[in-house]
């Protein structure tokens, strides 16, 4: 079983919005800024960790 690390942004009910690699924080949290004042709703980035078929 192999992990690997994500940056998901979320909603304000924790549903996901969006998926960027770990290298790409910076993109992440420019979207989910976009993301929150283009639809007036809350969305923030989390990291987490999915398993990844080898």
């Amino acid at each position: 079983m192999r992990l690997k690390v994500f940056w998901v942004i979320f909603t304000d009910t924790f549903t996901p919005a969006a998926v960027f690699a770990y290298k790409d924080r910076l993109k992440a949290e420019q979207k989910a800024t976009e993301l929150t004042a283009a639809t007036g709703t809350t969305h923030f980035v989390q990291i987490v960790k999915r398993v990844v078929p080898e």
